[in-house]
């Protein structure tokens, strides 16, 4: 009897702890509402949620400027400046934000897509030291009242001493048996997408031809002139060469 009545006991335990534990389990199931959809291009200005890379990138192309497109008709416009440009390390990049319409008490945050600090309270016109040569996002948000109205990012690329032009040219008279005072140049730069040639006798021509050709005017005596050619590529550095011509007299 006694063998009965304890298992009974037993039983009736087990069957506690079981509900018990269903209870405890089911607290868990409680609904959860929200939105899992994209996120807009408002934040709070204290948490920003954009994480900017880091990323040297490559050497090639020019700075950028790009009109950002947010919601609604507000955008913001981001231009850059290079201060030094073709050099590989502390690169000077002056950066301006200009909204579409004047936003009252508006400040700006800026991340500059390397491992600088931010800023997360500034200015329109802000100015960031690159330690390297390369490709890097920028970002910027337009906070007024505590929160972020408009953003835009841009990627800008420094194309560091690795793409300065090496300049070189050719010099050769073409009426050497009628005066020898018509030049032809021909340019055989590298790395160069344009040119400034100076004929040294006040003359000068922009050019994207590698080929061009100069008349001097003959005097009663030989004339010597320096001719500089000045190659330029598409990030805007340069390189030159010279040449000394002798003009014979007329």
């Amino acid at each position: 009897m006694r063998f009965y009545t304890r298992l009974f006991i037993s039983v009736l335990l087990i069957l506690f702890v079981t509900a018990c534990t269903q209870e405890i389990d089911n607290t868990g199931n409680a609904n959860i509402t929200g939105s899992t959809g994209p996120a807009t291009t408002t934040s709070d200005p204290s948490k920003p949620t954009y994480i900017p890379p880091t990323n040297t990138g490559d050497t090639s192309g020019g700075g950028s400027t790009s009109t950002g497109t947010p919601a609604g008709i507000d955008s913001v416009t981001i231009t850059d400046t290079v201060q030094n440009l073709c050099v590989d390390s502390n690169i000077v990049v002056n950066f301006t934000a200009t909204p579409s319409r004047k936003i009252k008490n508006a400040t700006y945050e800026w991340y500059f897509g390397d491992n600088s600090p931010s800023i997360t309270s500034g200015p329109a016109s802000v100015t960031n030291i690159y330690a390297l040569a390369g490709t890097y996002s920028v970002l910027v948000k337009v906070d007024s009242g505590g929160r972020a109205l408009i953003s835009n990012t841009i990627k800008i690329t420094l194309v560091g001493a690795a793409n300065t032009p090496v300049a070189a040219f050719t010099a050769v008279t073409t009426n050497p048996n009628s005066g020898g005072n018509i030049y032809a140049f021909n340019s055989k730069s590298t790395l160069s997408s344009s040119y400034n040639w100076s004929f040294g006798d006040g003359n000068t021509l922009p050019t994207t031809s590698t080929y061009v050709t100069h008349p001097y005017v003959q005097q009663s005596s030989a004339q010597t002139f320096v001719v500089t050619l000045t190659a330029i590529n598409s990030g805007g550095c340069t390189g030159t060469a010279t040449k000394i011509i002798t003009i014979p007299a007329k």
